[in-house]
């Protein structure tokens, strides 16, 4: 999920997303967020929940998330949690 175009993200939105993101994964589907601006990051860290987004990370593109599912090549930002 693309996040780059967000601008601000309230408590029940962080939750919504971590909760689809939730049934995501619980149906075999990986999810990924990326490309979040920081007031976003902020907010999904302070919630707790960027873990559950498979990481937080504003450098990594909707193409390098692409290309490591298909594994066509690793991707070109490592994630330090």
């Amino acid at each position: 999920m693309t996040l780059g175009r967000i601008i601000r993200v309230d408590m029940q939105s962080a939750y919504t997303i971590a909760s689809m993101a939730d049934e995501l994964i619980a149906k075999g589907i990986q999810f990924h967020a990326v490309e979040p601006r920081s007031s976003v990051r902020d907010r999904l860290r302070h919630e707790h929940v960027d873990n559950r987004l498979g990481g937080i990370n504003r450098f990594m593109s909707v193409a390098d998330v692409i290309d490591h599912f298909l594994g066509e090549q690793s991707p070109s930002v490592v994630v330090i949690k």
